[in-house]
């Protein structure tokens, strides 16, 4: 399938592109009658789950991503817990508190959002929620043809995306020779199917009349740029 972006053919130039530690907080305490209270034929079931190993803590500030495995520890609660991988809608499915979107948020504000949904579901009291990430996404592109430096591209890891142009000026830009009004992204879908954009980057750049004011690449996306045909 072709998605045309595209506006009037303008001659092709070569661009020249030149925290700290978590707070302590309160100690878990389910509401009664709710899941994962304590049983007083079991006082020490929860001491037991709280001294088990612990992955190694995640950087507070990164930011959450799509395919990104984590684990969801809820401190004495082990039926909530859970270790799931971030789907394409950028949600996980947590126990008792359904499905939750956290893609984009850094691992603290997805802490502190999963604490609050629990209180508000009235699952906890005063819940404590630790992320982990067990397995971090992809976050390559792939770029090929008529730039400077085509190849693999690693997004930094605290970027879902980045946009077309910003990631045309940091691989050095286009050759004199490229075709950068008909830039070709091709992209897989939820659905498993590849889409293929035709992004005329060359009017963004020049901010032409009518050029898109962005086009986001995202992980996994190829793009292929042509040569011109004189």
């Amino acid at each position: 399938m072709m998605v045309r972006i595209t506006y009037p053919a303008l001659s092709a130039f070569l661009l020249a592109a030149g925290l700290a530690a978590l707070p302590a907080r309160a100690q878990n305490q389910p509401a009664p009658g709710t899941p994962g209270a304590p049983s007083p034929s079991s006082p020490g079931a929860n001491s037991a789950q709280s001294t088990a190993a612990l992955p190694l803590a995640t950087d507070p500030g990164y930011r959450l991503s799509i395919g990104d495995e984590i684990s969801i520890d809820v401190h004495g609660e082990p039926d909530m817990s859970a270790a799931q991988r971030i789907d394409k809608q950028g949600n996980v499915r947590v126990p008792y508190a359904n499905e939750v979107s956290l893609s984009g948020k850094t691992v603290r504000e997805a802490e502190s959002y999963l604490e609050k949904t629990f209180v508000t579901k009235k699952l906890l009291k005063q819940p404590l929620v630790t992320i982990n990430v067990r397995q971090y996404s992809s976050r390559e592109v792939t770029i090929i043809g008529a730039v400077n430096s085509p190849g693999i591209f690693h997004l930094p890891k605290e970027a879902d995306t980045i946009e077309i142009v910003e990631l045309v000026t940091s691989i050095g830009g286009f050759r004199p020779t490229a075709k950068a009004n008909d830039v070709r992204v091709t992209r897989i879908g939820d659905n498993g199917k590849e889409t293929i954009f035709s992004v005329d980057v060359e009017a963004m750049i020049y901010n032409r009349r009518n050029a898109l004011k962005s086009f986001l690449i995202y992980p996994a996306d190829r793009i292929l740029v042509m040569e011109r045909l004189f």
